[in-house]
């Protein structure tokens, strides 16, 4: 590299070859300093590279000076170039001058000729308002004047009877004067004029069309009532017609049913007999008659005519229904009255006459009526006092031993509380939910009993673990989906939620499980705690061998029993599953093998302490050699004598502990236990 100017590098220097220059390139705008410097630190040394930038920034530099001196002798004289340009300035100022102002006078010749524009076409489009307007006043007029001959022409045919053919074109005259009719109502808001005449017919009209109606019901025409139903639609009277309904046939039908003897008692009958006279006697007249219109008619024979006058005469018979205080008859009645609503939907065509059923006044009053909130209140408090009480108490349920049928009595209250949330005679579908989560919260609580329980009996030592195993079997047994599914199953409908109680039953059944190993525990204790009662014979056996010089040659009586309670157990209850007896056997053996160590390791170290003792009494009398030898292999001869015992002892135990568990499988700890034990007296396992 060659050196220039005060000493730096010149620009035209070679550069390394991780040195790329066009990375400064001032047309590209994507130059990123950090990024840039990140790609070449991973092969360049910081210190490097700063350096290599200063250099290049020295570089650059002095080539900017080396170009402004190249050109400076133009730059210098560039002043002396722009001597005319003000003259310049001046000779094109006139000319722009003149075309500005040609250029304004232009645009107010064109403004002027647009608001003249603008103005002649507001006159013109009023004139077209005025003209429409004008129009609509005369079509109002005509219609109007259609109408009112109508009406006089049906006026003078008032008196024609009620026969067949008349009363038919009656309601086909009655349909023309509706249609039109509902022109002149259209063009009166069209045109915004007094509508006052146009109401004054409207109401004429549905005067005529409400008495036409009641002729047509009395006489079941079905094709006339058709008729007039399209014509009632096209003036907007809807609800004259399901009024008409509702007092000439839906009115009759429930007098009927309410004068009927077999529904006197109770609102169920009622609601019964009430829907086998509107199938009966009613709703066949206006089934026949909606079909022959158009299914988009806008009419709620159902929500309009129906509902209303049922629910009126169910308050008028059975003024307390609303009332909850007797749950059990406000649940008759609000399934009843539900079941009939689901019939009455059933009667639906179409999705539009569903959604009118369910968006009609008297469907909404109903749903607002029924204190649903106070009806489960009551419930919560009948079922959850009825299984508290019917729930033992927990420290005195296993004291004193119970039977089997006192076993199965807490689970069967459970099962029945939680059943009783979906019985046919409480389950009401809108308050579902919240009895899923009653059903739930006693089966939680039935877990906490069981907890306390477990505490109650871990505490109480004087409880049977037969009493305490028979309980967990019936807990192993007890299945909660099993048991209410059939019953979720029959109240809901939906798939996909049933799917959602089922695990949710199952996440209770899984916490019950927890709890049972906990029971486990507490039985293993209690059998292990019987298995360890003969270990005390122990230090009397030990202590017998210092009475006598005959060398062990069996093993004591003790050893042979000491896992009899655990024999005991399991063929007591042989309900316990194989994987059960297993665990509990291991557990027992392993804790009766612990204690069973813990003893031996205090008889021996009393032995011990007891020698030492002797050894000083011996040490403060005078004897001769000889007896000291004496003394010495006598105590030698105990302390073999103990070892052989206990080896013999352990060694009957193991025996024993092997007819019971089968140490070989894996994970097996029984093996581990009794190895242990035999250390304590340096056993070796061909003593066996």
């Amino acid at each position: 590299m060659t050196q220039g100017g005060a000493g730096h590098p010149s620009w035209n220097a070679t550069s390394p070859v991780w040195f790329d220059e066009s990375a400064f390139d001032p047309s590209t705008d994507e130059f990123s300093a950090e990024s840039y410097a990140d790609d070449l630190l991973r092969y360049v040394p910081l210190e490097t590279l700063r350096a290599r930038l200063l250099n290049y920034a020295e570089e650059m530099r002095d080539k900017l000076v080396q170009l402004v001196n190249e050109d400076y002798d133009e730059f210098a004289n560039l002043s002396r170039r722009l001597v005319s340009v003000d003259q310049a300035i001046q000779e094109l100022e006139a000319p722009l001058g003149t075309a500005r102002a040609d250029i304004d006078q232009m645009r107010h010749r064109l403004l002027g000729h647009s608001n003249s524009l603008k103005e002649a076409m507001r006159r013109r489009q009023h004139a077209s308002e005025l003209r429409n307007s004008l129009e609509l006043s005369k079509s109002a007029a005509q219609s109007l004047a259609n109408v009112k001959a109508l009406v006089q022409s049906l006026e003078s045919d008032a008196g024609t009877g009620r026969q067949k053919q008349h009363l038919d074109e009656r309601c086909k005259n009655l349909d023309r004067i509706c249609g039109e009719l509902g022109r002149l109502l259209y063009l009166v808001r069209a045109n915004g004029t007094d509508a006052s005449q146009a109401h004054v017919l409207k109401a004429n009209v549905e005067a005529r069309l409400e008495a036409a109606l009641v002729m047509v019901l009395e006489e079941q025409e079905p094709s006339s009532f058709a008729t007039l139903l399209h014509a009632s639609s096209t003036i907007g009277s809807i609800s004259i017609v399901e009024g008409v309904v509702k007092r000439h046939i839906v009115a009759e039908a429930v007098r009927k049913a309410s004068t009927d003897p077999a529904s006197t008692l109770q609102a169920s009958k009622m609601l019964q007999c009430i829907w086998d006279g509107l199938r009966r006697d009613t709703w066949p007249f206006l089934d026949a008659a909606t079909s022959m219109c158009s299914s988009a008619l806008p009419f709620d024979f159902v929500g309009g005519s129906v509902l209303p006058e049922v629910l009126g005469a169910l308050e008028a018979r059975y003024p307390t229904m609303y009332s909850p205080g007797n749950p059990a008859e406000f649940h008759q009645t609000l399934s009843t009255l539900e079941a009939f609503i689901r019939d009455l939907e059933s009667l639906c065509t179409n999705q539009d006459q569903v959604l009118r059923f369910k968006g009609s006044a008297a469907w909404k009053a109903n749903r607002s009526k029924w204190n649903v909130a106070a009806y489960f209140s009551l419930r919560f408090q009948d079922i959850a006092s009825a299984y508290e009480n019917g729930l033992p108490h927990a420290a005195s349920f296993l004291s004193n031993g119970v039977a089997s049928t006192q076993l199965d009595a807490p689970i069967v209250a459970c099962i029945d509380a939680m059943r009783s949330c979906l019985a046919q005679d409480v389950f009401l579908a809108s308050i579902a939910d919240k009895l899923i989560r009653l059903q739930l919260q006693i089966f939680a609580r039935f877990v906490d009993w069981v907890d306390e329980v477990i505490v109650s009996a871990r505490e109480n030592r004087s409880v049977e673990p037969n009493a305490l195993a028979l309980l967990y079997g019936r807990l192993v047994a007890m299945d909660v989906s099993s048991a209410l599914m059939g019953d979720a199953s029959r109240v809901i409908d939906d798939p996909n939620v049933a799917g959602m109680v089922r695990d949710a039953y199952a996440e209770s059944q899984a916490r019950l499980f927890v709890s049972l190993k906990g029971l486990l525990d507490v039985i293993v204790d209690g059998v292990a705690t019987k298995c360890a009662e003969c270990l005390g014979q122990i230090r009397g056996i030990l202590a017998a061998l210092r009475m006598t010089s005959r060398t062990p040659t069996a093993p004591a009586q003790y050893a042979s029993v000491i896992l009899r309670p655990l024999r005991a157990f399991l063929d007591s209850n042989i309900e316990i599953t194989p994987d059960v007896r297993v665990f509990i056997s291991e557990q027992v053996v392993s804790k009766a093998a612990a204690q069973f160590r813990a003893i031996v390791e205090e008889t021996l170290a009393t032995a011990m302490r007891t020698e030492e003792s002797l050894k000083k009494l011996r040490s403060r009398k005078e004897k001769t050699v000889q007896d000291k030898e004496e003394d010495e292999t006598a105590s030698g001869r105990v302390s073999k004598m103990m070892e052989m015992q206990l080896q013999l002892d352990i060694a009957e135990f193991a025996r024993r502990a092997r007819e019971l568990v089968d140490d070989r499988r894996e994970g097996g700890s029984v093996g581990d236990s009794i190895d242990q034990l035999r250390r304590v007296v340096q056993c070796d396992t061909a003593v066996e």
